[in-house]
């Protein structure tokens, strides 16, 4: 295109690996446990605390998923930690060229026993927005 290049606002991904244990590991374990992760939530936070979804930090992302985990077993999948959108709105569409945000990402699974229990688990990383000034002509590959 005579030199010009595209932006393309793509997605960022994390990989969550999940494993499952028996709660009193040394008590007796159904050969038939599993856990079924049905949904998970992302919430954003800042370390000087402010924290108003849209102004300070992304808004937080619920969504679903389906992924079955057997007691003892360990599984790998792919999930959406920043969405597109979230990079077309305030704050992070306001990030210019020096700017810096420092967002803590709180990941919450949601899932059920066999047995029907309703069983969750937290995970917390760390994401620095900027203006990296890629020009990508396409998004990776997922």
């Amino acid at each position: 295109r005579n030199g010009e290049f595209s932006t393309f606002v793509c997605e960022d991904e994390v990989d969550v690996e999940v494993t499952v244990q028996n709660k009193n590991p040394s008590g007796p374990s159904a050969p038939s446990s599993a856990v079924q992760i049905g949904s998970y939530t992302i919430r954003y936070t800042r370390s000087d605390g402010r924290g108003t979804e849209g102004v300070d930090v992304p808004y937080r992302i619920t969504g679903s998923l389906a992924t079955t985990v057997q007691v003892g077993g360990t599984t790998t999948f792919p999930l959406e930690a920043v969405r597109r959108q979230a990079k077309v709105e305030p704050p992070l569409s306001s990030i210019s060229q020096a700017a810096l945000l420092t967002v803590t990402a709180e990941v919450t699974l949601f899932g059920t026993t066999i047995a029907g229990d309703s069983v969750s688990a937290t995970a917390r990383f760390q994401i620095d927005f900027a203006d990296f000034g890629d020009k990508d002509t396409a998004c990776p590959a997922n």
